[in-house]
């Protein structure tokens, strides 16, 4: 049985967008309405650096569904921004910027541009070597963007759940 879709704001703070159907086969497609904000999709605890990256536009189908489902969206750059002054890879938690001037711990920057943009939370800074706390999901080329963000930008997901 399905239900009405529904749209539930994201923003910086994770906001659960499912929970579970209590009988039945549970199912979820959730779509990211925003043209240009990335959302990420997890647990209670979902963070930029942890959630599945759901970009402008997309869909998941993330039938059957048994567990709650929360979203947070990518945030804003603040203007405060370097470039990497080497190549980063795939799995790698320390970044080197040609300037890491205004990052600090705790604080979240962006890395890249687009579709290979993501986000990480910096763990320590020690001249442009910026260490984040987990490895990054993508290979950024030298020269590619590095920037501090702010609190996430508000978006819609549109949910539309049921049973079977």
């Amino acid at each position: 049985m399905a239900s009405q879709p529904v749209n539930v704001a994201v923003s910086a703070a994770a906001v659960q967008v499912y929970n579970p159907a209590v009988v039945g086969t549970p199912n979820v497609f959730i779509a990211n309405l925003s043209a240009s904000v990335n959302v990420y999709l997890g647990g209670s605890a979902v963070t930029y650096a942890s959630g599945f990256r759901l970009g402008p536009g997309q869909t998941v189908d993330l039938s059957p569904a048994a567990a709650g489902i929360w979203a947070i969206c990518n945030p804003g750059t603040t203007g405060t921004s370097s470039t990497l002054s080497g190549a980063a890879a795939s799995g790698t938690a320390v970044v080197v910027a040609a300037s890491a001037t205004g990052f600090s711990t705790g604080s979240i920057v962006q890395i890249g541009t687009g579709n290979a943009a993501e986000t990480g939370v910096v763990s320590s800074v020690s001249g442009g070597t910026v260490t984040l706390s987990s490895g990054i999901r993508f290979d950024h080329a030298s020269g590619a963007t590095i920037a501090l963000v702010n609190a996430g930008q508000g978006v819609s997901v549109n949910v539309n759940t049921g049973t079977y």
